[in-house]
């Protein structure tokens, strides 16, 4: 699997989600997902990630394993 990297377009630190934009399009991810999910709390828009893409149960593609680079 190929790490794709791109920006952090929106978070909603509320309810602990976000979405990720790179070349292609925007990829929604839950901070559970990442690969230390504590670092969530200082992910601020416009900062730059690694990540992979997975599908959900409803077969929409998601970013997961966030990494901040």
């Amino acid at each position: 699997m190929e790490k794709r990297t791109g920006t952090v377009k929106n978070i909603v630190s509320e309810r602990g989600f976000g979405f990720i934009k790179d070349q292609e399009k925007d990829y929604f991810f839950h901070f559970s997902k990442m690969v230390d999910p504590e670092k969530f709390k200082q992910l601020e828009v416009g900062d730059k990630v690694e990540f992979n893409i997975s599908q959900d149960k409803s077969n929409r593609e998601v970013a997961i394993d966030i990494k901040e680079i």
